[in-house]
């Protein structure tokens, strides 16, 4: 079987929502081709919520056990998704990532969506960079972006959770105003 064959197949058991996704093909969505998530996102619209959140629910569960496994592809396509909990669920799967073309992202979710988990997850992922500038392995203005950012939004007025994963993610930061938090 060619490696299209065993894609095209992997295609067919997604759209096949009367059985559970064969466990056995999870691994092919681990670094995938340009043109097989073009193939995975034209037919993603059609699948059930359910169906999409099992899929991102295993995968991340995959990650967690194979370190060599890596979602990233598929994860930053959805973190556009209408359904705020696929959103949520592509930023899981995208925890052990830290490039710094995500932080944009990120920032645009904690301060613009519409969805309190989706806003909180993003608190959080902001956090790993936060602690990445401590290190200054990112460059200071942009820490001092996502700071300013996180601090915005443990003001009043912001949801309890959204402000605590705020709060939470500043943990690393060794500005003067965090303790206080």
């Amino acid at each position: 079987m060619t490696e299209s064959e065993s894609f095209s197949n992997v295609i067919q058991y997604l759209k096949d929502e009367e059985h559970a996704f064969p466990a056995y093909y999870l691994h092919q969505f681990s670094d995938l081709s340009s043109s097989d998530l073009k193939t995975i996102l034209k037919v993603w619209p059609s699948l059930s919520n359910y169906r999409k959140l099992v899929l991102l629910e295993d995968l991340e569960i995959l990650a967690d056990s194979d370190t060599l496994m890596s979602f990233d592809a598929l994860a930053r396509s959805l973190l556009t998704d209408e359904d705020p909990a696929v959103r949520v669920r592509a930023m899981s799967l995208l925890w052990e990532c830290t490039d710094e073309k995500l932080i944009p992202v990120y920032l645009a979710i904690l301060n613009e969506d519409q969805d309190l988990n989706a806003r909180a997850e993003a608190a959080s992922l902001l956090g790993q960079y936060v602690y990445l500038g401590e290190l200054e392995e990112i460059p200071p203005d942009l820490l001092h972006q996502i700071e300013e950012n996180l601090l915005a939004v443990t003001k009043e007025g912001t949801p309890d959770l959204v402000r605590r994963r705020a709060i939470e993610a500043l943990g690393a930061s060794s500005r003067e105003d965090v303790p206080s938090l």
